[in-house]
């Protein structure tokens, strides 16, 4: 799947490119697709695990749900727009431009995703390396496992404790 002239930047996206992308989101609107999204949350000091966050229809509101998902499962209590623009700005997160050298992507459950293109990937460095984020895109949700799959928003045990 190579879509990377629907987009006006080089995939996965740079630091630079998404965080453009995200202060001019209203000009990625336009680029539907079937987004899958993810998010690392904590569980332990410096151990996360992988939640989807949800399938979205096009690239605007993929973004917009990697804010929404953190304040549903308790991640920020700020406005859902500013945790996306602070992740990645944060010198401690690394936007991965190669999937390949990623230490937190092979994490993601890849034998249900199945084929897909990775269109931004961010993971926090030592010692926030119980955190991530993603954004995959796969050609169709037509018997995919994630097709009616919800969010999943229930916070670990671990934070009960």
């Amino acid at each position: 799947m190579n879509h990377n002239n629907r987009f006006t930047r080089p995939i996965p996206f740079s630091r630079p490119d998404a965080l453009e992308i995200i202060a001019e989101n209203r000009h990625m609107a336009d680029i539907n697709g079937v987004f899958l999204t993810f998010v690392m949350i904590p569980v332990e000091e410096r151990l996360g695990e992988w939640r989807f966050a949800g399938v979205c229809p096009s690239l605007v509101q993929a973004l917009h749900q990697l804010s929404l998902f953190a304040s549903e499962v308790g991640l920020t209590t700020v406005d859902e727009e500013i945790p996306l623009q602070q992740w990645v700005r944060n010198e401690a997160l690394e936007i991965v431009t190669n999937p390949a050298e990623s230490w937190s992507f092979s994490g993601l459950p890849q034998h249900e995703i199945g084929p897909h293109q990775t269109i931004l990937l961010g993971e926090g460095q030592a010692p926030y390396d119980d955190f991530a984020f993603c954004i995959l895109e796969i050609e169709s949700l037509d018997g995919h496992p994630f097709a009616n799959r919800f969010p999943e928003t229930h916070q670990p045990e671990e934070w009960s404790e």
